[in-house]
């Protein structure tokens, strides 16, 4: 039963990652969905307290995790939902786990990004000057280069569902 669950959540994250690519967003009808199968697959294998505590303690540690880099526009807010949605279906312990394999990837693939477009210095150089000017100023800014557009956007939805593969196969 649970190699089902999973693959509903597997089928939902492919789901999000093509919406993703098509449109820069995740579909809330997708996080939606992602939600009520995950407290509903909660219920049913642990039970309506344990399932409901569960369910509920998976999808606020994304929450209060990554609000600080939504805060800051570093990750959107359909990643933060869509990593509520692996909290809700897989609980607290495993979506921590999956934030970090997740972040990980990301690291790796960014600098890869970088490295093949040859900016990485100009986007370190940029970070140093955000915070820089973030501690001087106290005002938070949007954290990218409007004039470069949507080039130097991750879609984090391609590293959370292989964070989420790799969390559940290892």
């Amino acid at each position: 039963m649970y190699l089902i669950y999973h693959g509903l959540l597997i089928l939902l994250l492919l789901l999000a990652v093509f919406y993703d690519f098509q449109t820069l967003k995740i579909s809330n009808k997708i996080i939606i969905t992602g939600l009520i199968i995950g407290l509903t697959g909660q219920l049913y294998f642990r039970g309506l307290l344990a399932g409901t505590l569960n369910f509920f303690e998976g999808i606020m540690i994304p929450l209060i995790i990554l609000i600080p880099l939504f805060v800051f526009s570093m990750i959107g807010a359909g990643d933060i939902k869509l990593l509520a949605v692996v909290g809700a279906f897989l609980g607290y312990k495993a979506v921590f786990d999956c934030i970090i394999i997740s972040f990980l990837l990301g690291a790796v693939l960014a600098l890869v990004k970088m490295l093949k477009e040859g900016n990485l210095l100009s986007r370190l150089q940029y970070l140093a000057e955000y915070f820089k000017e973030f501690l001087i100023t106290k005002k938070i800014k949007p954290y990218y280069i409007p004039e470069e557009g949507n080039k130097n956007i991750l879609h984090f939805s391609l590293e959370i569902f292989l964070g989420v593969l790799i969390s559940l196969v290892f």
